[in-house]
């Protein structure tokens, strides 16, 4: 069993051709389970790996889709029902031409996990065969310490651990702490801009064997262009799959989700890689953060 602790959000895409300042613009506005951390935990259960997804939602109906729908996908729940907080929401303007978005984003209860929330299972961190962590639990002050005390529980029992550093722009301004937390964990998954911020360097090789240095799985994405690791101590750029990009939400997150769950069955990097890649691709060609079930 993985487990994950992250983010669990309602994402409401809108899909637009223009933008009419002060007025109607027409478009067409989807509502889907997100979050980065829930995201990962669907990406493993898809793959017949048990996952488990540590969060908060609000009491409301937002947060009761999310609870229905992980369940239907099979997700293990530990979540804290947040009485005075609303469960968290992002709204995502997505660019038809090439797929990109932008996000507006509203974390709502994710940023009241806290340190008794983690303590309380423990046993949960202890069982599991790795724990995911996102990096949007880095950047806040109260998230951040629920999350040190996880890597302290995992640590305790020898379990492994993974992160994300998930946000360029969070990362840049934390980029010292998130440095120092990543430092010795298991596997960390920067994509590109995160590995510049993460080390100085420009060229993808570089940045791998800069990361080496203190990561013990450093797997850097690189979008269309498939992703980096090292197999067997030696570094292999893994190609990525050309397809049609309706939509990135996700992308990341289902490539960690299926790259775990896969290594976890194999103990191999470069095959966990090239099935990551393959599962990204899929993600990609929808809208939301993971293809259809």
């Amino acid at each position: 069993m993985i487990t994950v602790i992250g983010d669990i959000v309602v994402d409401l895409f809108v899909q637009k051709s223009g933008n009419h300042y002060a007025t109607d613009t027409e478009s067409t506005i989807t509502t889907k389970a997100g979050g980065q951390g829930n995201h990962v935990a669907a990406g493993i259960s898809s793959t017949g790996e048990e996952s488990t997804l540590i969060g908060r939602i609000g009491d409301d109906v937002h947060g009761e889709f999310l609870r229905r729908e992980a369940k239907q996908l099979g997700i293990r729940l530990a979540l804290e029902i947040d009485q005075s907080v609303e469960t968290g929401k992002i709204v995502i303007l997505v660019d038809e031409n090439n797929g990109e978005r932008s996000m507006f984003n509203d974390r709502g209860a994710n940023k009241r996990l806290t340190v008794e929330q983690i303590e309380e299972i423990e046993s949960i961190i202890q069982n599991s065969t790795l724990l995911y962590i996102s990096g949007y639990s880095l950047f806040d002050p109260l998230t951040r310490k629920a999350v040190e005390k996880a890597k302290e529980i995992a640590e305790k029992h020898h379990t492994p651990i993974a992160i994300d550093p998930s946000s360029t722009y969070f990362l840049d301004k934390h980029h010292d702490y998130v440095s120092e937390f990543i430092r010795g964990t298991d596997f960390l998954f920067p994509n590109y801009e995160e590995g510049i911020i993460l080390t100085g360097k420009q060229r993808p090789e570089d940045i791998m064997r800069k990361l080496k240095i203190f990561v013990k799985n450093p797997v850097l994405t690189l979008g269309q262009d498939g992703c980096m690791v090292f197999h067997e101590d030696r570094l292999l750029h893994i190609k990525g799959h050309g397809v049609q990009v309706v939509d990135t939400t996700g992308a990341g997150d289902s490539f960690i989700g299926s790259f775990l769950s896969h290594y976890s069955k194999s103990s191999n990097l470069k095959e966990a890689a090239q099935y990551a890649n393959a599962q990204a691709a899929k993600t990609v060609q929808y809208i939301g953060g993971r293809p259809p079930q």
